[in-house]
């Protein structure tokens, strides 16, 4: 348990041995309840201790689906999107 009340985002993600982008990525996602004081945004000790005591799976569509997709170099896409496009053309 955390000694501390409250952590910026800063000490949070060092605390969980995560990037602070990581971190970002949990709260925007609703993962990491944070607390505001005036205009800085800080996590609870307690929270913290939640989180990393909770084992977090993400499924692997959802894994492939946050994936960008190939674009080869020489500017041809393979997207469906252009499929459509050229046969609506002229």
């Amino acid at each position: 348990m955390h000694s501390k009340l409250l952590f910026s985002k800063k000490e949070a993600a060092q605390a969980l041995s995560v990037s602070l982008r990581f971190l970002d990525g949990l709260i925007g996602r609703k993962e990491l309840r944070t607390r505001r004081l005036g205009r800085r945004v800080l996590i609870e000790g307690r929270e913290l201790d939640r989180f990393a005591r909770t084992d977090h799976v993400f499924p692997k569509e959802q894994m492939d689906t946050e994936r960008v997709p190939f674009i080869p170099m020489n500017g041809a896409s393979e997207l469906p999107q252009d499929e459509e496009r050229e046969g609506t053309e002229g």
